[in-house]
């Protein structure tokens, strides 16, 4: 008996759901949100990176607001100084007492060795700090400059495989006219796959290079970062007389030699 009420309440259940899942509008509208989650998803798949253009000065300061190292070393640093705070003011409560059973070890300890040992650890944390402000200056401008390099070298690997493939089509030009042999061709078809390794490791380099100074920026690694400062040089000019004189007074590969004869 208890079977058979059971089997009728499972029969009843079905039928229910079947009848919801048949209501007019409800089918579509869950089929209509599944696509559009599925159109959100694949949108934010095929999604185009955030562009970043920065100058060496812009990255420099991202990096000294959102780097891990300074706010880590930053958090040490108010921590010692909070320590200090309370050690300085145990040191003042126990002189203030002027009472004599304080003179023990832990009043000692307390009004001379304690603050003591907490401002130097608070100086200590201080230049933790400073050096780890340092570090990431100085780790900032050696990776945008290995960027804005990584970016130049894709533009000229870039315009490389341009002119090996105006090359390579001026070539079957001419095979076609009869003016030029199939080996002219061939040599034309390998300096493009040659241009084209080269463009792929350029790109490789530069992906590297932009996720290194992400990181250090405290950025998601998949933004395209750009450097925007241009490298400056400027041109030395030399007078060849001066410089073969200063090489006599200046270089001493004549001297090492004489050292090592008379040594020898």
């Amino acid at each position: 008996m208890k079977k058979q009420r059971r089997w009728i309440s499972m029969l009843v259940l079905s039928i229910f759901l079947l009848g919801v899942t048949a209501i007019p509008g409800v089918a579509e509208e869950e089929a209509a949100a599944g696509a559009e989650a599925a159109a959100e998803a694949a949108q934010a798949v095929t999604a185009e990176p955030a562009v970043l253009e920065l100058t060496l000065e812009q990255a420099t300061q991202l990096a000294l607001e959102n780097n891990t190292s300074i706010q880590l070393a930053e958090v040490q640093r108010k921590l010692k100084s909070i320590a200090l705070t309370k050690a300085r003011q145990e040191q003042r409560a126990y002189e203030d007492t002027g009472n004599l059973s304080y003179s023990t070890y832990i009043g000692f300890m307390a009004r001379e060795v304690t603050p003591k040992t907490a401002a130097l650890e608070e100086e200590w944390a201080e230049k933790v700090k400073a050096s780890a402000i340092n570090g990431i200056m100085v780790g900032v401008e050696g990776s945008y400059y290995n960027l804005l390099k990584a970016q130049e070298n894709v533009g000229i690997s870039s315009r490389s495989l341009e002119r090996a493939e105006e090359q390579m089509r001026q070539a079957n030009a001419r095979l076609q006219a009869g003016t030029a042999s199939k080996i002219e061709v061939m040599q034309a078809e390998a300096a493009v796959a040659g241009a084209e390794v080269a463009l792929l490791a350029a790109e490789n380099a530069l992906g590297q290079s932009r996720r290194t100074l992400n990181q250090m920026l405290g950025q998601d690694i998949a933004t395209e970062t750009k450097a925007i400062d241009a490298i400056a040089f400027e041109p030395q000019e030399y007078v060849l007389d001066e410089l073969l004189a200063k090489a006599l007074v200046e270089d001493t590969t004549y001297d090492d030699m004489y050292l090592a004869w008379s040594t020898g």
